[in-house]
């Protein structure tokens, strides 16, 4: 029967306690990796949201063109009908 020392005991602790260090280092680290992961994320987010404002306002500038074109074309159409009625 082999009998445990305190010297067998204050290895064990010490093993056991690097162990859970190098493990708190490396979620340090994954946790650094997220952190940037995200950062990056939201970077990308945030020129997407502003990509498709650029494209809401030019839609919107679009629309407003295309009404006043349809105005321009009724107008034009309606002109001569105007003209030939007022000139009997």
């Amino acid at each position: 029967m082999s009998t445990v020392t305190d010297n067998d005991l204050r290895e064990l602790k010490d093993l056991i306690n690097n162990r859970f260090d190098d493990l708190s280092n490396e979620l340090k680290t994954v946790d650094k990796k997220i952190d940037i992961y995200i950062a990056k994320t939201d970077e990308k987010l945030n020129s997407i949201k502003q990509n498709l404002d650029d494209l809401k306002k030019q839609s919107e500038k679009q629309d407003k063109w295309s009404d006043i074109i349809k105005r321009i074309q009724l107008v034009g159409w309606a002109l001569p009908t105007i003209i030939s009625r007022s000139a009997f």
